[in-house]
């Protein structure tokens, strides 16, 4: 769902200020320089099951204390950078190498300045374990940093900023959602140790599945717990028998049977999109176009 769109405080007080991105994000303590207001301050944030996106920027030089209670925080800058302290730690955060906060654990983050804005990310602590294991196949200590600039963790930011201005979906949307956004983050954050494929038999079984209900809320994790194997098991089990990824797979299936309702003229745009799982209706245009060569609405008309 919306927590907020984008929003400037109806006054310059730092405690209204706070508790917005309280509400969004973080409960923290706030310690703004001297001299300075909330009036130029913004936060914009959207929920999915066990995952926040948040946008913040103070507008002024700010310290802020937390100890991320309850969740795992990633800070993105969209510009400039982001100094932390984490224990001993002195970490710092650039649009291509963001900190990965650990739950329950004290941070100062010194003197953001007036014109770093972020994009953080918050995972509830218990929801991430359980996507980690999934994904990894076993628990994983995670490391504090993701880079953003290797094709993992590439895909993963655009997924997110894509997803941070998304409208309110329905409880089956946000489910596949967050699955997506903590599976494409554990994948990207934790090193590829090369594990052995999938048995055929194991694919296919995942696939007989998935073309049996394409439109369910699959996750990546889903597939893998199905199957009783790691996610990255099952990724090389589909890349060395179908030369694509699970994901890719579903896709190409729900695009299909999207391709065929059109033709039939079977709802409009929008409802067949929905009707076949796809949450994002901006990317099940995009996917369409690159499959079929043109949009959706003119396989509708044409129909």
């Amino acid at each position: 769902m919306r927590i907020d769109d984008e929003t400037r405080p109806a006054s310059r007080d730092w405690d209204e200020a706070s508790h917005a991105v309280s509400s969004a994000y973080f409960a923290h303590r706030l310690r703004p320089a001297a001299h300075t207001d909330a009036s130029h301050m913004t936060v914009s944030g959207v929920q999915f099951d066990g995952v926040r996106i948040a946008r913040i920027g103070w507008g002024a030089l700010v310290d802020v204390e937390t100890e991320h209670r309850g969740g795992v925080a990633v800070n993105v800058p969209l510009s400039g950078s982001l100094h932390s302290v984490i224990g001993r730690e002195d970490l710092l955060s650039t649009p291509h190498s963001a900190t990965v906060y650990p739950a329950d654990t004290p941070v100062l983050i010194r003197q953001w300045s007036p014109t770093c804005n972020i994009l953080g990310v918050r995972f509830d602590r218990d929801f991430l374990v359980r996507q980690v294991a999934r994904v990894a196949g076993g628990s994983r200590k995670l490391p504090n940093r993701i880079h953003l600039d290797t094709p993992a963790g590439k895909a993963w930011f655009q997924l997110v900023a894509a997803l941070h201005r998304q409208p309110a979906l329905p409880a089956s949307a946000q489910t596949q959602l967050a699955g997506a956004i903590a599976d494409s983050f554990v994948l990207a954050l934790l090193p590829d140790e090369s594990p052995t494929p999938a048995a055929p038999g194991i694919v296919r079984r995942v696939v007989d599945r998935i073309e049996a209900a394409p439109e369910l809320p699959w996750t990546a994790g889903d597939m893998a717990a199905m199957a009783g194997v790691s996610v990255r098991r099952l990724q090389e089990g589909f890349r060395s028998y179908l030369g694509e990824s699970p994901r890719e797979h579903l896709v190409r299936v729900r695009l299909s049977r999207a391709h065929a309702d059109l033709l039939d003229a079977r709802g409009t745009v929008a409802e067949v999109a929905a009707a076949w799982g796809f949450g994002h209706l901006g990317r099940f245009a995009s996917d369409y176009r690159r499959a079929y060569g043109e949009k959706p609405s003119d396989t509708l008309r044409g129909s």
